[in-house]
This record gives C-alpha cells, sequence and structure tokens, in this order.
C-alpha cells in the first residue's frame, strides 16, 4: 500500500471523536512509513484507543489503461483497549461503536485522496483477548491505482 493512503488513513482514524469515552482519542501506534510497537506491548493502560494498520493481502486487479495497475489490499485497523477492571458491557458498546465510527468515517471519500476506494470488509471485527486488554480488528480493503 502507499504511505499516502496508510497516512490519510491514520489522519482519518486519529480524527474521530469517540461516541462513547470522548476522553480516550484514537493514538497511532505507528507513522506513515509503517513503523510502530506492537499493541500486544503497550504499557500505558491510561488511553484505551491505540491502534495500528496492517496488511493481511494484496492483489493485482489488472491494467488500467496502458501503464496503471489496479490493485487491492486487505487491510485491518486493528483498536486496543486497555481497560483493566472495566464494565465487560460497557466496553463491548464501546468497542461496537468505534468499529461504527471507523467504518464510516473510512467509508467517507471526502477523508482520503490517494485511494480508489476504502471498502469495509464484509467479516464482523474480530476481538483478540489480550493478558492486559482487548485488540479489536476492523477489516477494510484499500483499492488504488499505482
Amino acid at each position: 500500500m502507499t504511505q499516502a493512503i496508510r497516512a490519510e488513513m491514520i489522519e482519518t482514524i486519529r480524527g474521530i471523536t469517540p461516541t462513547l469515552d470522548p476522553a480516550h482519542p484514537f493514538s497511532c501506534m505507528d507513522d506513515a512509513t509503517g513503523s510502530r510497537a506492537a499493541l500486544e506491548d503497550v504499557t500505558d493502560h491510561g488511553a484505551t484507543r491505540y491502534f495500528e494498520i496492517r496488511s493481511t493481502g494484496s492483489a493485482d486487479l489488472g491494467m488500467t489503461g496502458v501503464t496503471m495497475v489496479r490493485y487491492a489490499e486487505s487491510l485491518e485497523v486493528r483498536v486496543g483497549y486497555y481497560a483493566a477492571g472495566a464494565d465487560a458491557a460497557r466496553l463491548d458498546r464501546i468497542m461496537a461503536q468505534d468499529a461504527r465510527d471507523i467504518i464510516a468515517a473510512l467509508r467517507d471519500p471526502n477523508n482520503y485522496g490517494s485511494a480508489d476506494a476504502l471498502i469495509p470488509g464484509r467479516e464482523p471485527p474480530v476481538v483478540d483477548q489480550l493478558d492486559n486488554g482487548l485488540i479489536q480488528a476492523v477489516p477494510v480493503t484499500a483499492v488504488y491505482v499505482q
């Protein structure tokens, strides 16, 4: 994926004001080049919404002219929730609302210019248990020409 698309996605997600628990904004673990620390290694539990963007696969969709090729890249927006002792039902509501907010923001074509489309995945978000919290993975596909 191009660095421009990754940077646009990061800024779009950072710009989301969470509907539930807005005192804990989205904070990115990586920069546009892909350098990052692992969500699994977070020790600062004061912020509940660290996120990263991971590539899970890509496909060449063919030529779109003489020199341009269209690609599709499968991505996951992974958000960490580190709220030890938090009410499980409230955390479920926060994660569900965050997934909706992320999908809505990435679906809005006004939030990006480098990708032809950012398409929410057909699968529901997946939640993994950590020793110190939860990670929710929201699937997205980026379609772009290069």
